[in-house]
């Protein structure tokens, strides 16, 4: 008697193989970019909250000139240079300018990612505070 050997999942194997690997790299690929998407959504949000930070050092500094027109020469509370903590940000206020305009400089800082404003104030003789200009500064 003679057996006939079937060679038909011979042949299913190696496309089997091809397939998976086709479909696995295509995984990858797709894992690649979420991972990528993420690092850079990660790093707008970082960027954002620095932006905010130093806008709140702004502000700050603003109420403080409103308080005290010479809060940067000698004046209580003193805002010639002065740190504060904004959430996860740091944020590093100056003013600078003895008469009118004043110069307000505010720096924040989150994880690798920092954003400056710059803010000038004018004040007038009738002690008046007028933001004339609030402005990113971009390196």
């Amino acid at each position: 008697m003679k057996y006939i050997k079937e060679k038909n999942g011979l042949a299913a194997l190696p496309t089997v193989v091809v397939i998976a690997i086709i479909v696995l790299v295509a995984g990858l690929g797709v894992l690649g970019t979420g991972m990528v998407e993420n690092a850079l959504t990660f790093g707008e949000k970082e960027s954002r909250e620095a932006l905010y930070a130093a806008e709140t050092g702004a502000h700050d500094a603003t109420l403080r000139l409103l308080r005290n027109k010479d809060c940067n020469n000698g004046g209580t509370p003193s805002c010639s240079s002065y740190a504060l903590a904004v959430g996860d940000a740091s944020v590093n206020v100056t003013v600078v300018g003895a008469t009118s305009p004043k110069i307000i400089a505010s720096t924040g800082v989150r994880q690798n990612k920092t954003r400056q404003i710059k803010v000038t104030a004018e004040i007038d003789s009738n002690n008046k505070v007028t933001i004339t200009s609030w402005v990113e500064v971009v390196n």
